[in-house]
């Protein structure tokens, strides 16, 4: 309760306590300046490196799509070395766990134990 009797003092009048406590609770602890998440795109077009095809497609949330099958030439795409999913190899977006929390975040496929 403390926090909120200081932060009363520094906005200066209840109306502003009641003004500023209908933002988030986040908002009133942290710096105005501080820097809003992007939002995530989830549409991406990926263009088959074989033929050049290009075709927009939803990325999915859940997952990393290891695998896409080109409709033009049926050339099955895979992930580059060192990306997780086939957005992040041939799209024009990376795939959203990538865009959420760079690559450390993104899923990757688990090596298995030596």
């Amino acid at each position: 309760m403390e926090w909120i009797t200081r932060k009363a003092e520094k906005l200066g009048s209840l109306g502003s306590l009641v003004s500023a406590a209908s933002r988030s609770l986040w908002d009133l602890l942290l710096p105005a300046h501080r820097p809003r998440a992007k939002p995530l795109v989830l549409d991406s077009v990926l263009t088959c490196p074989a033929c050049g095809h290009a075709k927009a497609e939803r990325m999915p949330l859940d997952a990393c799509q290891w695998f896409y099958e080109c409709e033009a030439c049926a050339t099955l795409l895979r992930p580059k070395p060192g990306d997780c999913c086939v957005f992040c190899s041939y799209g024009t977006q990376r795939c959203p766990s990538a865009q959420a929390g760079g690559a450390a975040a993104c899923c990757r496929p688990v090596s298995s134990p030596s």
